[in-house]
């Protein structure tokens, strides 16, 4: 899994390229508690190129979003592949995190 971030305005995109999973998902949390320790709260995490999320997957975006919102921010969730929006819906995951369809439709600051 490769992690790249990009700023925009106040908000910082977060794209994932690999398999979100019990092997990677240790990475991604420390990725996003340490942006939003560092005071970037206004999170996008982009997931187009993540064919797969496992449990320990979602437990970081939840740990990470709950951590936003204690910061007066918020993380936002884009672009999830047609296998991770399944995975999403399986687990009734989508009703616990706004989802934007793709980047372009990210508005300029999160509410």
């Amino acid at each position: 899994m490769n992690i790249a971030e990009q700023q925009s305005a106040d908000l910082t995109f977060v794209a994932i390229n690999g398999r979100i999973d019990s092997n990677t998902a240790k990475a991604l949390g420390e990725k996003l508690t340490g942006l939003i320790a560092g005071g970037r709260t206004q999170l996008v995490v982009d997931l187009e190129r993540v064919p797969y999320i496992s449990s320990a997957g979602f437990r970081v975006l939840l740990v990470a979003g709950g951590q936003a919102e204690a910061a007066k921010g918020m993380l936002a969730l884009c672009s999830l592949s047609p296998e991770t929006q399944r995975l999403f819906e399986l687990g009734e995951f989508t009703d616990l995190f706004t989802i934007y369809p793709t980047r372009g439709e990210v508005p300029m600051r999160l509410s």
